[in-house]
């Protein structure tokens, strides 16, 4: 970015990147990177302690995160407006994407027939706030005896299974 913020000290490094060199393991995060995926039985566990929530949207929420790969806050933020079961899609606004631009998220029937059973109670597919949902969630892991599992996990694990099933 720096030839279109200061063109001058750009010239003068004449095609050299400084950060090339770089020792990028002292960055945030380095070279480590998160690479965890839901193993079945972990699924299957989680579930169990996530049904026995007085807040029955909870294995709703996961059902759809880990049969879409969306994000948690995607999620939470969904309408029933834009959500076409019929066509199999979600159209997500730019505003509730992490790259601020639209996206149609295609539904898998595991996605399909988990949106079917969801009730309507108003616009709002979910009714949970993201800290809420974040301090259950801690709650059901912790019950569950899973460590080490973010709900971030629930989009490695849904594109694992759809290379899988492809393969």
């Amino acid at each position: 970015k720096l030839r279109f913020t200061d063109n001058k000290a750009w010239k003068r490094l004449n095609g050299h990147n400084p950060f090339a060199e770089a020792d990028k393991a002292k960055v945030k995060g380095g070279e480590r990177r998160r690479r965890r995926i839901i193993s079945p039985d972990e699924e299957e566990a989680l579930l169990a302690e996530l049904r026995k929530c007085r807040n029955k949207e909870m294995p709703l929420i996961f059902a759809v995160a880990i049969s879409t790969g969306m994000r948690r806050a995607e999620i939470l933020g969904l309408l029933w407006s834009q959500i076409d079961v019929e066509r199999g899609v979600i159209n997500l606004d730019a505003d509730q994407t992490k790259a601020d631009e639209e996206r149609l998220v295609i539904l898998l029937p595991e996605a399909v027939a988990a949106f079917k059973v969801i009730p309507r109670v108003d616009a709002r597919v979910f009714h949970y706030k993201i800290e809420g949902f974040k301090t259950v969630f801690r709650r059901v892991l912790a019950r569950a005896k899973l460590d080490g599992i973010h709900m971030h996990d629930t989009r490695r694990s849904f594109i694992s299974r759809v290379l899988k099933d492809i393969t």
